[in-house]
C-alpha cells in the first residue's frame, strides 16, 4: 500500500481491497499464512461492512468499558446502567451490521496453511507454497493498481483467479 492511501480507507478496508493476510511463524519455527480473500463482484461498502461486523467485538468492549465509566462520572446515572444500556446498544449494532455483511461474509474465502520448519510434510509445504505465491499475486496486482500500471477490470481478473482457486483449494 503506499504512502499515499488515506488514512481512512486503511482503516475501513484494511491494507488490501480483496482482503486479509496474516503470515506468523511459531515458537519452534512453524509458519502459517492465513488469507481472507472477500468476494470479487461485493461492493466496496459491503466488505466495509464486513470487516466492521468482525472487528466490532474489540470496538464495541472499548465503547462500553470507556462508557461505563465516563457517563457515570458526568451523568447522574449508576455504573451498571451505564454498562447495560452501551453494552445494548452495541449488541444491537453488532446485530445489524452482522445482517447487513452476511451476502459477503457468507463468500469469503478463509484459506490457511501451515508448515513446519523441523518436520515439514510434502502436503503441507505445498500448500503454504500454494498460499503464499497467492498471496503475492495478490499483493503484487494491488500495487499496480494502485500505481495505475493496470486497470480495475485487470486487477479484478487477479483476484478472482486467486479467489477460485483458494476457494476449490
Amino acid at each position: 500500500m503506499s504512502d499515499s492511501t488515506p488514512l481512512w480507507r486503511t482503516l475501513l478496508d484494511g491494507r488490501y481491497r480483496w482482503g486479509t493476510a496474516t503470515r506468523q511463524t511459531g515458537r519452534y519455527g512453524a509458519e502459517s499464512i492465513h488469507l481472507r480473500i472477500y468476494p470479487p463482484g461485493s461492493s466496496t461498502i459491503m466488505r466495509r461492512f464486513a470487516r466492521i461486523t468482525r472487528l466490532w467485538r474489540f470496538a464495541g468492549a472499548g465503547l462500553t468499558l470507556l462508557a461505563g465509566l465516563l457517563v457515570p462520572a458526568l451523568v447522574d446515572v449508576t455504573t451498571s446502567f451505564a454498562f447495560i444500556t452501551t453494552m445494548s446498544f452495541v449488541i444491537v449494532i453488532w446485530g445489524v451490521l452482522a445482517w447487513i455483511s452476511t451476502p459477503v461474509r457468507k463468500h469469503t474465502v478463509s484459506f490457511l496453511a501451515t508448515m513446519s520448519t523441523l518436520s515439514p510434510q510434502e502436503d503441507s509445504r505445498a500448500r503454504y507454497e500454494y498460499a503464499v505465491a497467492a498471496y503475492l499475486r495478490l499483493e503484487q496486482a494491488e500495487g499496480r493498481y494502485d500505481r495505475g500500471v493496470i486497470q480495475w477490470d485487470e486487477y479484478r481478473m487477479e483476484l478472482m483467479r486467486a479467489y477460485e482457486a483458494l476457494r476449490t483449494g
